[in-house]
C-alpha cells in the first residue's frame, strides 16, 4: 500500500505504433528487444504480439528477436527479420533502434524508403541520428514529478494512488515519414 507506480500503457503504446505502420502500408512488422530478464522490455514484448494480433497482422514469435547485446540483434536478429519480408522494424528501446537505424544503413537499405523504424522512449539520441527516429515518447518529466511527489507524501504518511498510467504519444520523425509526405 505505501508503493506507487508512474509509468505508461505499453498496449496502448505498441498498439499506436503498429496501427501507424499498417497504416503505411506495412502487412509484415518485426520487432527487436534488448533482454527479456528485464520487466519492461517483456511487458513491451508480449504487448508487440497482443497488437499485432489486434491488427490483424503476423503476430508469429519468428517476426521477433531479444538479446542483451545490441550487437547481437543487429548482426543475427536484424539481417533475420529483413530476409523474413519485414519492411518496418519497431524496437524496444531508442539505443537499439539508432543501432539498428545505422546497421540498416551499412546493409545499403534506404531508411524510410526501403525499411521504417520506430524506436521506444523519446530520448535525445532519437533526434541526433540521421534520419531522425521516429519513437513512443514517454512523458519521463512527468513521470518524476509524481514519484518525487509520492515519495514526499510517503513520508509524511499520506495515502499515495498506487498506479497512475500516463497517456502516451508517437513522435513521427524521418525513420517514418517519407519526403513526399513532409
Amino acid at each position: 500500500p505505501n508503493v506507487s507506480m508512474a509509468g505508461i500503457d505499453n498496449d496502448e503504446a505498441m498498439e499506436s505504433a503498429i496501427a501507424r505502420l499498417k497504416a503505411l502500408g506495412h502487412q509484415k512488422i518485426g520487432y527487436i528487444s534488448g533482454g527479456l530478464g528485464s520487466y519492461i522490455y517483456q511487458e513491451r514484448y508480449l504487448a508487440f504480439f497482443r497488437a499485432m494480433k489486434k491488427h490483424h497482422l503476423e503476430d508469429s514469435h519468428l517476426l521477433a528477436g531479444h538479446s542483451f547485446s545490441a550487437e547481437e540483434c543487429v548482426s543475427t536478429h536484424l539481417p533475420r527479420l529483413l530476409g523474413c519480408g519485414c519492411t518496418a522494424i519497431l524496437c524496444s528501446h531508442d539505443l537499439l533502434a539508432r543501432d539498428v537505424l545505422n546497421q540498416c544503413l551499412r546493409m545499403g537499405k534506404r531508411v524510410p524508403e526501403d525499411i521504417q523504424l520506430i524506436g521506444f522512449d523519446d530520448v535525445m539520441i532519437s533526434t541526433v541520428t540521421t534520419p531522425q527516429i521516429t519513437t513512443i515518447h514517454q512523458p519521463v518529466e512527468e513521470m518524476t514529478e509524481l514519484c518525487v511527489e509520492y515519495i514526499a507524501k510517503s513520508l509524511k504518511n499520506e495515502s499515495v494512488p498506487q498506479k497512475i498510467v500516463l497517456p502516451v504519444r508517437l513522435g513521427e520523425r524521418g525513420a517514418t515519414v517519407l519526403k513526399t509526405e513532409i
